[in-house]
């Protein structure tokens, strides 16, 4: 059995996506395609614009076969700890064949050579620290070690490719990389081109502007069908909450991204709060961008604490990871009996239910997940005028 894994958000799935698993089945005649998801909350430190179920099932409509879902802490994470997380997972359940992932890079030899260059930098890099001092953001930092790779450290889809070679790298993983040429826009344009492979940012400007009509061309129909139908979330749903959660404390510098010269800005700056997204701005300096900055008021919203080692740690005493649903085929029986018998990593349809089998770390980390996603379903319903939904509550989804 060829099982290939897709580390995503679709956020919102659209025609891109769906380019891509039809090039895996075609080019790797994969009998599997597992995807595992950021459920409720996403990399760049914002709330999916629809829920994690909503999104599993564009995924299993359009031809993924099993979606998993990432705790919360690692699809708010920066992109080594997001990558590692994601990786870390696949790799734990010893039947992953192929990660098939985007790049802008046309040449995978290129994008292989410099991640083995980067492997041993990271934010504690000497060379790293004395630019940050400088001002620089750290991508910014890395990019100005090397020159000679600075077109392949300007692309979103580039960096993320070059995190998960490190960490297949560190982890000295099996699983072979499978890298596609991205087509179409580019990750973070936010316009829309007719006949023309979308980007999810230009999407979600055109959900946020009230314009769903106009997306019909862009997304499978089944996903503008669903999609017609629910509101989506926006980051400055959450401007409440998080000032209130502001407020009642004193001191951030225990949660997860913030640094005490951060946690010392928003003290200085709460003052003048208005909203999520203008506090992000208020707070935006030359070496912290946006989405840092947003991803680490997220964790302090979501009550995620420690630093990356600390969550590194907990990785390695991971011992579930939430399905989200599957197609009910053979082979997804076969690849489900096979997790069975040689997976490191229990796939579970309800942690909350399981917790008390597991350790302690992994309860800690569905908690995390259940406070997240409690929160996400209270504001999501209230926008949208639905009956909240406990999460523990939510069926698998069967294909």
């Amino acid at each position: 059995m060829k099982t290939a894994a897709i580390i995503c958000e679709y956020n919102p799935f659209h025609n891109g996506h769906l380019a891509q698993i039809n090039l895996i089945k075609k080019d790797l005649k994969a009998d599997v395609i597992i995807c595992i998801m950021s459920g409720d909350f996403v990399e760049r430190g914002e709330p999916a614009v629809f829920d994690k179920h909503i999104r599993a099932s564009h995924a299993l409509n359009n031809g993924a076969d099993i979606v998993l879902k990432l705790p919360v802490f690692a699809s708010l994470a920066s992109a080594d700890l997001f990558a590692y997380s994601a990786v870390s997972i696949l790799d734990r359940l010893n039947c992953v064949d192929h990660l098939c992932f985007g790049a802008e890079c046309d040449d995978p030899n290129r994008l292989i050579e410099l991640a083995d260059k980067l492997k041993n930098i990271n934010i504690n890099s000497a060379d790293i620290k004395d630019r940050l001092k400088q001002g620089m953001t750290f991508a910014a930092a890395r990019a100005a070690l090397f020159p000679e790779y600075e077109d392949l450290l300007k692309g979103s889809n580039n960096i993320l490719a070059l995190e998960y070679l490190n960490a297949l790298n560190s982890l000295g993983s099996k699983i072979k990389p499978y890298m596609i040429k991205r087509e179409g826009n580019l990750y973070n344009d936010t316009y829309l081109s007719d006949n023309t492979l979308p980007s999810a940012s230009a999407i979600r400007k055109v959900l946020r502007e009230g314009s769903i009509s106009s997306l019909k061309s862009f997304v499978p129909n089944d996903v503008f069908m669903s999609i017609s139908k629910e509101t989506p979330v926006s980051l400055d749903d959450f401007s409440q909450s998080l000032y209130y959660k502001l407020l009642s404390e004193s001191d951030y510098a225990d949660y997860l991204e913030i640094s005490n010269d951060l946690s010392n800005s928003i003290k200085k700056k709460l003052s003048t709060y208005v909203s999520f997204s203008l506090y992000i701005d208020a707070l935006k300096s030359k070496n912290l961008t946006y989405s840092r900055i947003s991803r680490g008021l997220m964790h302090i919203l979501l009550n995620i604490k420690g630093n990356n080692d600390s969550r590194y740690e907990m990785l390695k005493e991971l011992e579930c990871v939430r399905m989200l649903g599957f197609k009910n085929t053979d082979s997804v029986k076969a690849f489900f009996k096979i997790v069975d018998e040689s997976s490191d990593i229990k796939l579970s349809s309800n942690p909350a239910k399981d917790k008390n089998l597991f350790n302690d770390t992994t309860a800690s980390l569905i908690d995390e997940d259940l406070f997240a996603a409690s929160l996400y379903n209270n504001i999501c319903c209230a926008k949208s005028g639905k009956q909240p939904q406990n999460d523990c509550s939510r069926k698998l989804i069967i294909v």
